[in-house]
């Protein structure tokens, strides 16, 4: 029987280099490289009465021990690319932590430094324990931008003579309009969400309207100190 010979063009499995940063002074290389395959020769016979050749048993066992490890390699990379997408996912979700925490900062040292425009005369309160709070602009102050938003009038009651309320509001967007106007004869601190507008004294039965006092922003000098400080 005449032996059996194979004719082929030659092949290659190609796997591509790369190289991946993860922050300063670190790198995960990614190496790649050509597996070269055995060539059968026209003359070396593959098969015979026999079965295959001792010879093309020899080679086809070393191109598939060639590709296992390519292939086994290759997954090595693709562990290698999945720690470094997973070490990638949380430095992302740590950035935007402390994105966050940098933009709530931003938020409360705004608020705290805010103010009202104008600063004083928004407060006026009846011997009837009813408070009127006039429409204003609230001026929040990010490093040298100032955002203004409006804020609508308003009323709080339920006073007695002689007591001295501190009128404040919250509003987490910061965006104004009508608000929910509060009123206190607590201590009041402007942080978080809450926007102090500022205090007046209840006036005795049978006394005219008064008029009360804003907060002092930064820099702000009063003209006027001789009313209750709050």
């Amino acid at each position: 029987m005449t032996p059996v010979r194979m004719s082929y063009a030659a092949a290659a499995i190609v796997f591509g280099g790369g190289s991946v940063l993860m922050g300063p002074n670190f790198a995960v290389g990614l190496q790649g490289g050509t597996v070269r395959l055995d060539r059968l020769m026209r003359s070396l016979p593959i098969g015979g009465n026999d079965g295959p050749t001792m010879q093309f048993q020899a080679l086809w066992q070393k191109n598939c021990e060639a590709v296992e490890a390519a292939f086994f390699a290759q997954g090595q990379q693709i562990d290698f690319l999945t720690t470094i997408v997973t070490g990638l996912q949380e430095a992302q979700r740590a950035a935007a932590e402390a994105n966050q925490g940098v933009a709530t900062l931003n938020a409360g040292v705004s608020l705290s430094s805010s103010r009202t425009e104008p600063v004083d005369g928004l407060l006026t309160a009846n011997s009837d324990g009813v408070v009127s709070i006039s429409a204003h602009s609230r001026v929040y102050t990010t490093g040298s931008t100032e955002t203004s938003v409006t804020v609508n009038a308003g009323s709080v009651s339920g006073f007695a003579p002689g007591a001295f309320v501190r009128v404040f509001y919250n509003d987490a967007a910061r965006v104004g309009g009508a608000v929910a106007y509060q009123g206190t004869t607590a201590e009041v601190t402007q942080t978080g969400d809450t926007h102090v507008i500022g205090g007046v004294l209840i006036p005795e039965v049978g006394s005219p309207p008064a008029t009360g006092e804003g907060t002092t922003p930064p820099g702000y000098v009063r003209q006027n100190t001789g009313a209750q400080e709050f």
